[in-house]
C-alpha cells in the first residue's frame, strides 16, 4: 500500500493515549502499557480511501465466476506484488 496517511498519533511514557487511541490499540489487541504499567512508545498511522478517490492499481486481474457471474479479483503479480495507491503520479 502506497497511501497518503490522513491521520497520525504517537503515545509514549510520558504522553497518554486519547480515547481515540485507546480504541484503535484495543480493537488492535494492542497492550498500551509495558509489563510495569508504563505507558509503551506506539505510533498510529491512518490512510483511508474516499469514495470518489482516484487510485493506482497494479496487479492481475483474475476472472472467476460466483453463482454464475464473472467477477473480477486483483491478485499479486509475481514479479511485482500487488501495489494499491492514491498517489496519481506513480507509474
Amino acid at each position: 500500500l502506497l497511501l497518503t496517511f490522513d491521520e497520525a498519533a504517537n503515545s509514549g511514557t510520558f504522553d497518554d493515549p486519547t480515547p481515540a487511541e485507546a480504541a484503535v490499540y484495543e480493537r488492535y489487541g494492542v497492550k498500551s502499557t509495558s509489563i510495569l504499567g508504563l505507558n509503551r512508545q506506539l505510533r498510529i498511522r491512518e490512510a483511508t480511501l474516499a469514495h470518489d478517490e482516484a487510485v493506482t492499481l497494479l496487479g492481475l486481474v483474475d476472472i472467476t465466476e460466483v453463482g454464475g457471474v464473472p467477477t473480477l479479483s486483483l491478485v499479486p503479480d509475481p514479479e511485482h506484488g500487488l501495489v494499491v495507491s492514491d498517489h496519481s503520479d506513480l507509474t
